[in-house]
Formats: C-alpha cells, sequence, structure tokens
C-alpha cells in the first residue's frame, strides 16, 4: 500500500507541471480569442491591462510597474484627442489623454497621499529646472493677451504643465542605482522596439497599419536623383521627429557601454545601438546624423581619462557602427549631395521671416502655438512657403512665440539644464556617470539640431522623453559621490 501511495504521489507530481501548463495554454487561447474578436482599440486596452497584471507580478510593486508601463507608453501614441484644431505642423493641435497620462495619474495619487499624510520623503522642488518651467508656463498664458487664437495657447500651457509633472515625480522618485537601471533599460527596450518597426517599414516601404499607436499612414518620401526613397517614422509619427527621438538616445545608449554594467546587460545595449544605427540612417534626417557626429564625439572625450572594465564593447560598437555607416555610404553621400527640393534653403528663408515677426512682437510675442497663424501676413511672395511654413529654428520660435519674456526662461532653463548634467558627470556611480555623459552629448547634439528644427513640443513622445531624462539628470545629480557615501555607510555600520 506504501508503495503505491508513493508511486501515485509521485505520478501526481509530475502531472502538476503538465496541468499547470495545460491551464496556461488553455487561457492564453481563449485570451488571444478573446483579443482578436474585439475592436483594435479594445483590444489593445485588454492587452495593456494584461501587460499590468503581468508586470506587477514579476516586479511586486505597483508604483514600480506603472513608472515602467509610463516610460514603455512614451514612444506610443495611443490617446483620445480633446479640443482637436486643424492640423498644427509647429505645435500641439490638441489636448491629448492617453497611456503616459494615464499612468501619471496613477503615480501621483499615492504620491499626493502620502505627502498630504506627512508619510512621503521632503519634496524636492529642483528649483534650477522648475522654476524656469513655471517662467515658461507663466509668459505663455501671458502671451495669450496678443495671441489670435488663445485656445492654441492653452493647448502649449496644458502640454508644459504635463512636462512639469513628469519632472517633479521622476525627480523625486529615483534614489537608487537600481531604480535608475530600470528607467534605462526600459528606454532602451522602446527604442529597440521603434527601431525594429522603423527597418521593417523601411523593407517593405509602407507603413505596417499601426495608426492607432502613432504611426503615420504614408510614408515620407524624399526624392535624390532619379530615386524617390521613403522615409520612416516608427510610431513617432513624422520622420524628422523619430530620427531625432533616435539620435536623442543613441549617445546615452554608447555611453553606458563605458559604465560597470554586467556583460550580457552590455551586449543587450550593443545589440540596440547597432540597429539603431540602420534605422537612423532609413530616416535620411541630415541634422539627426550631423547630431550624433558631435554627440558621441563629446561621449568619446568625456570618457577618455576613465578606466573601463570590459571597454571592449565600446570599442566593438564604434567599429560596428563604421561599418553599418560604410555600408550606407553612397545613401548617405547622396543625401548630402543631391537636390533636396529646396529643404536646405527654406531653413534660412523661414528663419527671415521670423525675424519680422518678431520685431513687430518683441516682448510677448504672438502668442503660444500662434505662429502658423500669424506667418501668412509675413511671408515673401519669392518663396511661396514661407506664407504657411514654421520657421525651423527652435530659438526663433519660442522667441517669436512667447516673445523675450518667455525667450529668456527658455534659455535659463538650458542653461540650468546644461550645470546640472555637466554636475552629474562629476564624482558619481559609474553607471550615473556614463549616463550623465551620454546626456550631455544628447542635450549637445539637441542644442545644435535645434538651429534647424522647431523643437520637440509639437510631439508628445520626444517632449514626454526629454521631461524624463531631464528628471533623472536632475535627480542622479544630487547622489552622494564616492566618499560621502563611503561616511554615510560607516556612520550606519
Amino acid at each position: 500500500m506504501g508503495t503505491f501511495e508513493t508511486s501515485a504521489s509521485s505520478i501526481g507530481g509530475r502531472l502538476k507541471p503538465l496541468g499547470g501548463f495545460l491551464c496556461i495554454t488553455v487561457a492564453s487561447g481563449l485570451f488571444l480569442a478573446a483579443v482578436t474578436s474585439l475592436p483594435t482599440k479594445w483590444a489593445l486596452a485588454l492587452l495593456a491591462g494584461t501587460c499590468f497584471v503581468s508586470v506587477i507580478w514579476v516586479v511586486r510593486s505597483v508604483e514600480k510597474t506603472l513608472l515602467i508601463l509610463l516610460i514603455l507608453a512614451i514612444p506610443f501614441d495611443l490617446d483620445v484627442n480633446f479640443l482637436f484644431v486643424e492640423k498644427h505642423s509647429a505645435g500641439m493641435n490638441s489636448i491629448s489623454f492617453g497611456l503616459i497620462d494615464i499612468f501619471l495619474v496613477l503615480l501621483y495619487v499615492p504620491w499626493l497621499v502620502r505627502i498630504l499624510t506627512g508619510r512621503a520623503e521632503r519634496v524636492d522642488w529642483h528649483p534650477q529646472v522648475s522654476v524656469p518651467i513655471v517662467g515658461m508656463i507663466i509668459a505663455a498664458g501671458l502671451s495669450a493677451l496678443v495671441a489670435v487664437d488663445w485656445l492654441f495657447v492653452l493647448l502649449e500651457v496644458v502640454l508644459l504643465v504635463k512636462g512639469l509633472l513628469i519632472f517633479l515625480y521622476v525627480a523625486n522618485r529615483i534614489k537608487s542605482e537600481s531604480e535608475l537601471r530600470v528607467i534605462l533599460f526600459c528606454c532602451a527596450f522602446g527604442v529597440l522596439v521603434q527601431s525594429i518597426l522603423g527597418l521593417l517599414q523601411y523593407h517593405y516601404e509602407s507603413s505596417l497599419g499601426l495608426g492607432i499607436l502613432g504611426e503615420s499612414n504614408v510614408l515620407w518620401s524624399q526624392e535624390m536623383g532619379r530615386s524617390v526613397f521613403s522615409r520612416v517614422g516608427g510610431t513617432i509619427g513624422y520622420t524628422n521627429d523619430y530620427a531625432k527621438y533616435l539620435s536623442f538616445l543613441f549617445p546615452i545608449t554608447i555611453s553606458l557601454l563605458f559604465s560597470g554594467l554586467r556583460r550580457s546587460e552590455k551586449l543587450f545595449l550593443s545589440i540596440v545601438a547597432v540597429i539603431m544605427v540602420f534605422s537612423i540612417v532609413a530616416t535620411l534626417s541630415r541634422v539627426a546624423w550631423l547630431g550624433i557626429l558631435i554627440s558621441l564625439s563629446i561621449v568619446f572625450v568625456m570618457h577618455r581619462k576613465v578606466r573601463v572594465r570590459g571597454g571592449y564593447f565600446p570599442a566593438a560598437v564604434l567599429l560596428l557602427i563604421l561599418f553599418a555607416s560604410a555600408s550606407q555610404s553612397s545613401l548617405i553621400r547622396q543625401r548630402f549631395t543631391a537636390d533636396d527640393s529646396g529643404s536646405a534653403s527654406s531653413r534660412f528663408t523661414t528663419s527671415k521671416v521670423a525675424l519680422g515677426v518678431i520685431a513687430d512682437h518683441p516682448f510677448l510675442g504672438v502668442g503660444a502655438n500662434n505662429y502658423e497663424l500669424v506667418v501668412a501676413d509675413y511671408g515673401n511672395r519669392r518663396n511661396p512657403e514661407t506664407f504657411t511654413m514654421a520657421v525651423h529654428n527652435m530659438y526663433l520660435l519660442h522667441l517669436a512665440e512667447t516673445g523675450a519674456l518667455g525667450f529668456v526662461f527658455f534659455i535659463w532653463l538650458n542653461v540650468n539644464l546644461f550645470r546640472a548634467i555637466w554636475k552629474a558627470t562629476q564624482n558619481k556611480p559609474p553607471i550615473a556617470r556614463s549616463f550623465a555623459i551620454g546626456c550631455l552629448g544628447a542635450f549637445a547634439a539637441l542644442a545644435f539640431q535645434g538651429f534647424f528644427d522647431f523643437g520637440f513640443k509639437h510631439n508628445q513622445p520626444r517632449f514626454a522623453l526629454f521631461w524624463l531624462v531631464v528628471a533623472v539628470v536632475a535627480s542622479t545629480r544630487k547622489w552622494p559621490d564616492h566618499a560621502q557615501r563611503a561616511v554615510l555607510s560607516s556612520r550606519n555600520s
């Protein structure tokens, strides 16, 4: 009898995993059947809910799970638009509420409860960043007094407030290297997905039917000589925004290869970096290419005095980047030398128009987000595009829309950001230092690209990513250095 019971228990033990596997298989089949039978938006909502539960099961923290999902949601424009206005290329054309906003609200509720009940740590307002942001919000609001349409001003004010909320939460949330790792690898995973989507678009020369996630229904085309090339955009939208989204994260990814990450982590980042190179080339964005040259130069120069274990990863990736660029050298050379249908020259003609707008509205500007509503009065008949095209210059656009008042806060913010990044590159843990060095390259490239692009305020993925990175920099800047941590640990012991 004892032998039978032993055998039965042994068989039962073997059947338990099989039963669990069958249950998971049946449940997965039912789930897929339910998803495929639903409309697209509800199927995506069900998938998002399932991912939320799955991540909580792994992470075992609702708050950390929400932060992870917020970061993963940044590249996807899954939202509902309110107060939609006619297409507006140089600014926001609606008040959107999507996944990012849902996760942000869910993160703020418990945080505010802890603050009100005295259970949260003291809120760090990071005034070197938050004060200029608030100043930009005030300047944008005041510009409504002279704006053609105050609704357009409201759209920009709402976006700036959203950026401030992202900044304050994340800047107060990141307290350790483990949390920094989570954010960095979530960003790396997101950019990997975007890079793969871009390559698929380039391969098939068409969109992938992901319009609900922000993908453009039609790929942009570029004539070069006798050939026409499709320009990819992932789910970021416009191809130039996609290129600058990738080029912003590229130097950060490369810089992390110099840090004390594990080999498996460096291998993953190396794969991401190489795939990004091909995707960035497929955008045909000259400004993004030049920005990468600037940012990578800064990254390698800043790391020249840092002794790195496993430093062959950056060297190997650099060789792969050079190989990838060489394999596409004909396309890159043609992009710089072929006729671009006046794309480059339009940067200068629209800048002249913007200077005329600024001269007539020096203090409050023409109203935040209102530039395209007044540009028709300043166009040049010799250049028809100047009657409709926004100035492709981030600095002139800010100065024209919010005047000297808003421009002072804008420049103040950028100066403070570079100071904060520079400080974060000094005496920090290796991963935080490498992250800061990558950010220095990324922001330098962004400052350069701003002379040929009207910024990121019109594109929510780039806008949210910008404030996420700024918040992480502001947080890590205040981490204690190695000497201070040694003193603190000795005191605690």
